[in-house]
């Protein structure tokens, strides 16, 4: 395996973030194996690195041993359309949503699996749920970081322990970013195209044992489960055996990332979050999207400019540093107000954020 580091990193993509190498289909001598490709994915081969990946994962994020892990089809969404499916219904849900993602969450319980009880508790965007209004004799769902909006939860402390309900988290974001506490979460779902820089296609559920109680004993009425969702047909992805035919190619992609992913990774997306800080806190026309610190994204901030006022204002920058070939994908995401948003995660380097916003000096022509 050839491992291709650049010098000079373009990717501020929030997803797919900047990978941690390169790989060249064509001189690597795995994809030429005919060990691996055109083998089936259920072969000994590829059951076997499934189930590896499947733990490299599990050592990465330190999920604890009780929990149960599976890769799923259709990304972070597939992830969580699976546990909402499967897992909501059985008692009241509190909604804690700020941006589109949580937003489809939302959706589907209000409106798609109609579910008669629940408090809707969205904001703004920008503006971070009250989760103080948590009840933990309901269910709940969240984001970890709302990506959209560069909102995160300030931290975990309003789930006890003693917890009646589930809490249905989405962590795209928040893993191989953040120290998760995990004895908070009870039904997690993520993919890998952002922290982990790896490519898209496949997400991953995590359940707490109250989940796999939950998955046990309640049996949703009146709804049709549709043949992807339905784990209690599919309890064999708990063994990494996968309902649909997923790519060889990306499973391989995963495996690659996980070894690349250092170990240090919180501590770096924190590291390069100071340097987005430090130049916002420097300058009078600059301020984050999100109204408070203490829930500003550490991975993916975004950040206003006090004279733009479209998304045209916006997109003129981005579009002209990434025709001089100086910054790609900047540009806030469309479902959100207009803004710029810089990916921070454990595969950048602190050296190419600072070049970020000595680029952006010059192109907003900002006086100190």
């Amino acid at each position: 395996m050839k491992f291709l580091r650049q010098k000079k990193s373009l990717y501020f993509s929030s997803g797919p973030t900047k990978k941690p190498y390169a790989i060249s289909l064509f001189n690597n001598i795995f994809y030429q194996s005919r060990e691996t490709f055109g083998r089936s994915h259920r072969s000994s081969y590829w059951s076997d690195r499934t189930k590896e990946i499947v733990a490299d994962i599990r050592k990465k994020l330190h999920i604890p041993e009780d929990y149960k892990v599976a890769l799923v089809a259709g990304s972070a969404t597939g992830a969580m359309e699976m546990l909402l499916w499967n897992l909501i219904g059985h008692k009241t849900v509190d909604i804690f949503s700020c941006d589109a993602y949580s937003g489809i969450w939302r959706d589907d319980i209000i409106t798609q699996l109609k579910i008669k009880t629940y408090n809707d508790y969205s904001e703004k965007p920008g503006f971070s749920p009250d989760y103080k209004k948590y009840n933990p004799n309901h269910d709940c769902t969240f984001c970890y970081v709302y990506t959209a909006n560069g909102v995160q939860v300030p931290d975990l402390n309003w789930i006890p322990s003693t917890r009646k309900g589930l809490t249905i988290c989405d962590a795209t974001t928040g893993v191989f970013c953040y120290d998760i506490d995990w004895k908070k979460l009870d039904a997690t779902g993520f993919s890998f195209q952002k922290g982990l820089g790896a490519e898209a296609g496949i997400g991953m559920i995590v359940l707490s044992k109250r989940a796999q109680k939950r998955l046990e004993n309640f049996v949703p009425k009146d709804r049709p489960m549709p043949y992807l969702f339905d784990l209690r047909k599919h309890t064999k992805v708990f063994d990494a055996h996968v309902i649909n035919t997923q790519s060889t190619m990306v499973l391989e992609d995963l495996k690659r990332s996980l070894d690349a992913l250092p170990d240090d990774y919180a501590d770096r997306v924190t590291r390069n979050f100071q340097i987005i800080r430090k130049w916002v806190a420097a300058r009078k026309e600059l301020k984050f999207l999100s109204q408070d610190m203490k829930t500003t994204s550490r991975a993916a901030p975004c950040v206003t400019v006090k004279h733009f006022s479209t998304r045209d204002d916006y997109l003129v920058v981005s579009k002209l540093l990434e025709k001089k070939g100086l910054v790609y994908d900047i540009i806030g995401n469309h479902f959100a107000p207009p803004c710029f948003r810089f990916w921070c995660g454990p595969h950048i380097e602190k050296e190419e954020l600072e070049r970020l916003t000595q680029i952006l000096d010059d192109a907003l022509s900002l006086e100190v």
